[in-house]
């Protein structure tokens, strides 16, 4: 996604648009401020539509737009004090300027203009959770739920104008309210892809949030997510760098495979029962997870354990659990180039 949110940034866009082979997608209310160089209260319902417009023309493949915050939505906010209150960039922008101009949500209000707009360009909607939680206390609350059921009668609308639509999810989640939230959605929404934004499922690791996502993603893709929003160890720190968006695409790339892997050195009462817990301690969090067993038949074999590291990998696990002699920087090595997390 381009996330710009300062500078001339109408032609790193079409740039963007004419030389990238993926999807691009923009949150418009982000350039709406830049493309104006005007105060945020002084913006009308009609400058953030004519720059949804303008995003399109540029040849976006999605553009992300809070529609399910309103009015309403401020009241409950409100009445409801959460600790957070709104984490979502785009969402407090919407927010700020209703509270400002006590105008509607004009991505709602004129939401039927958007739509026209969507089918004229070949335009995906994805209709951005403004109420997202920010921490696991705002989880599952009414504000986000609220927003949830806006959000599946616009995801109806859209299909009725011919206009492909996903949504967005959570945020910051306990890992036991992760499967409910998915469900809830497919139903709310209809089968809309669901992407979520992690979820994170702890509030207190900043700097390992790439970590702390991954544990949230693999239960939400297993749990019928249709891809997830990758989550860097800058998450509530600062701007990720090009080692960070490595680190975070890497932690949400295995997390979504449901494979875990199992070396070890011989088969003997012990390693049975930890081979049996760890199938255990998996199927509780994930209950679509498989656990494959590599045996080596060996002690102190170094070069057999890399190769039946190897062979396990080929499958893709999430995760590679090592119960063997030796600890060698050919095996060391092999985990490090596959960037998989041994143990």
């Amino acid at each position: 996604m381009d996330l710009s949110s300062h500078g001339n940034t109408q032609p790193f866009r079409q740039k963007l648009t004419a030389e990238c082979p993926a999807m691009i997608g923009t949150v418009p209310v982000y350039d709406s401020v830049i493309h104006y160089q005007r105060d945020l209260a002084t913006l009308t319902a009609k400058d953030f539509i004519d720059v949804v417009r303008l995003h399109a023309q540029d040849g976006v493949d999605f553009v992300t737009l809070h529609c399910g915050i309103t009015r309403k939505t401020i009241e409950q906010i409100r009445k409801h004090k959460r600790k957070m209150n709104i984490v979502s960039r785009g969402g407090s922008l919407v927010f700020a300027w209703m509270s400002m101009t006590g105008e509607e949500n004009p991505f709602y209000e004129y939401y039927d203009e958007i739509l026209e707009i969507c089918r004229e360009y070949d335009v995906t909607i994805s209709l951005g959770d403004a109420c997202r939680p920010g921490c696991l206390a705002d989880a599952s609350d009414v504000c986000q739920i609220e927003e949830l059921v806006r959000l599946g009668e616009l995801t109806k609308r859209a299909w009725e104008k011919d206009v492909q639509v996903m949504v967005e999810g959570p945020g910051h989640m306990p890992m036991d309210q992760i499967e409910a939230n998915m469900k809830m959605q497919q139903t709310i929404c209809m089968g809309a892809p669901f992407y979520v934004l992690g979820p994170i499922v702890t509030d207190i690791a900043p700097g390992y949030d790439h970590i702390t996502s991954a544990i949230g993603g693999a239960i939400a893709a297993a749990s019928g997510a249709a891809f997830l929003c990758y989550v860097t160890p800058a998450e509530h720190l600062a701007l990720p760098n090009v080692d960070d968006v490595k680190q975070g695409i890497i932690a949400a790339k295995i997390s979504s495979s449901n494979v875990f892997g199992f070396v070890v050195s011989n088969l003997d009462s012990v390693t049975i029962r930890a081979i049996n817990a760890f199938a255990i301690g998996t199927k509780n969090i994930n209950p679509y997870s498989t656990v494959y067993v590599a045996v080596v038949d060996s002690a102190n074999d170094a070069a057999k354990e890399k190769y039946m590291a190897e062979i396990l990998y080929q499958r893709n696990p999430d995760i590679e659990v090592m119960n063997v002699m030796t600890s060698t920087d050919s095996v060391n090595k092999f985990c490090e180039i596959n960037m998989r997390k041994c143990f």
